[in-house]
């Protein structure tokens, strides 16, 4: 049941990335929401959001939902759609992508802010176990905390259109507040050791105000 979910999850962020491919919206499709969130449940111990954009510089004091940096790795225009989906038993994240440059190669985290005008304003990649010493928002290069199934990494291969797709699933949720954008870097990175290595820069953002665990008791 859960898996079937799940797929489901991932299938409603390539539809809503192929929905604005043909509507040109900034936000998610038909949500009717400013936001960008559609929440849809599913039963008493389950949740789904859906967010997704089209691809914007920012301009002046306005930053889109989903903002490019830059445009010859990210032209405006393309699009990106993220789903989650959020049980008792943990959660799983979708992205999809289509009209970036093909046969080009990038690599997704969850981010701790909000885009902004700049790629540093989304703050460091959320990890699930947080490392020592540091603020919840904080992260080092090396410990436990930097294992990569602390943290939601997904990675892309685009095709001969541009497009591609991947999930990640986790047994863990977010903590509430604490996880708020899907930042696009410019390649994957090296994981020689099992660790997450280091990413490049961040080329693109789109702006998720994801769901936290359900409260307890649900």
């Amino acid at each position: 049941m859960l898996t079937g979910r799940i797929r489901a999850c991932t299938a409603s962020a390539a539809a809503l990335a192929a929905a604005l491919v043909v509507t040109g919206s900034a936000g998610a499709a038909g949500d009717g929401r400013k936001d960008g969130r559609k929440t849809a449940p599913q039963d008493d111990r389950s949740r789904v959001v859906l967010a997704g954009g089209v691809f914007a510089e920012p301009g002046g004091t306005t930053v889109p939902p989903a903002v490019t940096y830059d445009r010859r790795l990210v032209p405006a225009g393309a699009t990106i759609a993220v789903a989650q989906l959020t049980d008792r038993r943990g959660m799983s994240v979708s992205l999809t992508v289509r009209g970036l440059p093909a046969d080009h190669a990038y690599e997704a985290h969850v981010h701790t802010r909000p885009c902004g005008s700049r790629p540093e304003d989304s703050g460091p990649h959320y990890r699930n176990v947080r490392a020592p010493g540091t603020p919840s928002t904080g992260s080092r290069d090396d410990g436990p905390e930097n294992d990569p199934e602390n943290e939601i990494r997904l990675e892309l291969e685009t095709d001969d259109h541009g497009g591609d797709e991947d999930r990640a699933s986790r047994t863990w949720r977010f903590r509430a507040g604490e996880a708020r954008s899907v930042v696009l870097h410019e390649r994957s990175a090296r994981h020689g050791s099992g660790r997450t290595g280091h990413a490049g820069a961040g080329v693109a953002c789109l702006t998720v105000p994801f769901a936290p665990a359900a409260p307890a008791g649900r």
